[in-house]
């Protein structure tokens, strides 16, 4: 949420009533995509490899599953090397 730019109160009200600007996180606006177009191409390679909205939300679900059974919580850091591709664009959207 953005409440804490030094940005004057007048152009934050206005970015807000244009739509520029909304109360949702990059999650929020991730889960609608994913929900929406589950089956749209969100990501391909030049070797021809794509995932769908849906392929990579139930990619990154797995891997924060995996991730919260090994110990990791909210607002840990965790690293994770993934090969380049369209494999690596699974663990960026949080959960």
């Amino acid at each position: 949420m953005i409440d804490d730019l030094k940005i004057n109160d007048e152009l934050k009200g206005r970015w807000y009533a244009e739509g520029y600007w909304t109360p949702d996180t990059i999650a929020d606006i991730w889960q609608r995509a994913a929900v929406a177009h589950p089956d749209r191409e969100y990501v391909c390679d030049d070797t021809g490899s794509r995932l769908t909205y849906g392929e990579v939300d139930d990619k990154s679900g797995r891997i924060a599953a995996w991730l919260i059974a090994k110990g990791v919580a909210p607002e840990m850091w965790s690293r994770c090397n993934f090969p380049p591709g369209p494999s690596s664009a699974s663990p960026m959207w949080p959960y």
